[in-house]
């Protein structure tokens, strides 16, 4: 796919990992034991439009960002974030998320917990409330919650589906079913007139 770039290894990785001493430390833990192949470690840059550089608001993703992101919640095991709405998109596909919520300096970076800062926002409190991930406040917390979804994936179904419930009102896959029906509503309403759809 075009929008990843070649494979690293975790020998290429390892200086990043002990300056983290996050990523390393999780995937270690969560192969001891287990016959599981090193995996793959990709570096992905978005392909996306900046309209106005340095606005996200104005920020357009590429056909071809949709398409990975689409092949990434479907096809990855699970996903690990930072308070972040791929929440539901991973969900959407129910794919297990643990949120990181542990700061790795002192003071923290943005002058309060990471914790403080990412999971107190309105957008987030229905992911946490619903149990749809699991937060990891500690490394070892991490580690934990990875092994745990990795031994069972479908821990916290229900609250990844009430997830996408209370966010999506349009089942998956109907949305274009909907938007040609009201249209064709729009147009049988006007008689004739030309019809006008616009923002």
């Amino acid at each position: 796919m075009i929008a990843v770039a070649p494979t690293s290894t975790l020998a290429d990785l390892a200086p990043e990992w002990e300056r983290l001493q996050l990523l390393g430390y999780c995937l270690s833990q969560s192969r001891q034991g287990r016959e599981i192949p090193e995996p793959e470690l990709k570096r992905l840059q978005p392909q996306w439009v900046h309209a106005e550089p340095g606005n996200w608001a104005k920020v357009v993703p590429l056909a071809e960002d949709v398409q990975f992101l689409a092949n990434l919640t479907h096809h990855s095991d699970m996903n690990i974030n930072l308070g972040s709405t791929m929440s539901l998109d991973f969900g959407m596909h129910d794919k297990p998320v643990v949120n990181v919520a542990f700061d790795m300096s002192n003071p923290p970076i943005f002058g309060m917990p990471v914790y403080d800062y990412y999971y107190c926002y309105e957008h987030f409190q229905p992911v946490l409330a619903l149990g749809a991930t699991r937060i990891a406040r500690s490394p070892e917390q991490l580690a934990e919650h990875v092994n745990a979804y990795l031994e069972n994936p479908a821990l916290d179904r229900e609250g990844r589906r009430r997830l996408v419930d209370l966010q999506i009102d349009v089942p998956l896959g109907e949305s274009s079913r909907r938007i040609v029906a009201v249209l064709e509503s729009l147009a049988a309403s006007r008689k004739g007139a030309p019809v006008h759809v616009g923002c």
